[in-house]
């Protein structure tokens, strides 16, 4: 069966936290609250490892205020969020950003440490395998309600040996796979907690694959160098209002007219002392897209088309098209 990373134990640890209040079988109850006790331990360390400073906590606090107090408000006074960012007042958006680019400048070597950090945490330690041995519950004892991401972090601490099959897939085809999964995460069907156990193993199956090209292919540390110097370098150059702001586009990037000659020059030399780290950025992507038309075998668990559920989109049908059986 699978070997779970750490970063598979904290998403085994968050969807037990969310049963531990929820009626069960008692053998599927006992083993939530037996894998609950076994990772405390590892939970508390991982947390303390991921920890933000005291200093970046004042940063977001920090940011938090001046958004929430440049934002737009309801009839509560509470700011309104758009996709979980703040809607800021139009009138007012020029100078909202003016103080957060402060607040960037104040903070700029806490920011840089965090995403260090963050970014070591992500790659190097969640993905780490866990040396943690789980109790295990059978599989007729677990509740059929559960969602796919659900019963996908679940899938390491139950006693189940799916039947699989041995398909080969170009890479691409393997992301509009993986891409199906993952927008069935929250996926329920009762009635068809076979086919939710099927998307829920090739998850497993698929997702150490994804990340591991994805880890592969991640840009050097100079590279984010690069990058953050190249951010400066435009915020430099970038027009400015009446006040001295630099001004924005919508995305967020700076708009350089008034000073382009002398940012082009700039950029130039900023290229050419990263210019080999440009070209092993540039080989990466390069060879990203050469995987694409690859193929690749994996063994998956396939479902009849008869026992997909009739909920199903045509596209979602069309990106799982690997798990499916008997099409004709």
């Amino acid at each position: 069966m699978f070997i779970p990373t750490k970063g598979d134990i904290i998403e085994l640890w968050k969807v037990i936290e969310s049963l531990v209040d929820k009626p069960a079988h008692i053998k599927f109850n006992y083993a939530v609250l037996k894998n609950r006790k076994l990772l405390e331990n590892e939970i508390k360390t991982l947390e303390e490892l991921s920890k933000p400073s005291e200093e970046f906590i004042e940063f977001e606090s920090e940011r938090y205020r001046i958004c929430s107090d440049y934002s737009e408000k309801d009839q509560n006074g509470s700011p309104i969020l758009e996709n979980g960012v703040f809607k800021i007042k139009e009138d007012l958006r020029d100078e909202c950003n003016s103080k957060l680019l402060e607040l960037r400048d104040k903070y700029i070597n806490t920011i840089l440490e965090r995403e260090d950090q963050s970014r070591t945490f992500e790659i190097n330690i969640l993905n780490e395998p866990s040396d943690i041995q789980l109790y295990k519950v059978e599989s007729q004892f677990v509740p059929n309600n559960l969602n796919v991401s659900d019963l996908a972090s679940l899938y390491f601490m139950i006693d189940e040996e799916l039947e699989t099959k041995e398909i080969t897939l170009t890479f691409q085809d393997l992301l509009y796979f993986w891409t199906a999964l993952k927008e069935l995460g929250d996926f329920v069907s009762p009635e068809n907690f076979n086919f939710i156990k099927a998307l829920a193993y090739n998850y497993n199956v698929v997702r150490p694959m994804i990340f591991s090209i994805e880890k592969d292919h991640l840009p050097r540390e100079e590279y984010f160098q690069y990058e953050r110097k190249l951010s400066d370098l435009q915020r430099r150059h970038a027009d400015t209002t009446e006040s001295g702001t630099p001004k924005l586009m919508p995305n967020g990037a700076f708009i350089i007219n008034e000073h382009i000659q002398e940012y082009q020059q700039d950029l130039e030399q900023l290229q050419n002392e990263y210019k080999y780290v440009i070209e092993y950025r540039n080989n990466q992507i390069n060879h990203i897209n050469r995987l694409m038309n690859e193929n690749l075998t994996i063994k998956i668990v396939k479902v009849n088309i008869e026992n997909f559920p009739n909920t199903l989109t045509p596209k979602n049908l069309q990106w799982l098209y690997p798990m499916v059986e008997d099409l004709e």
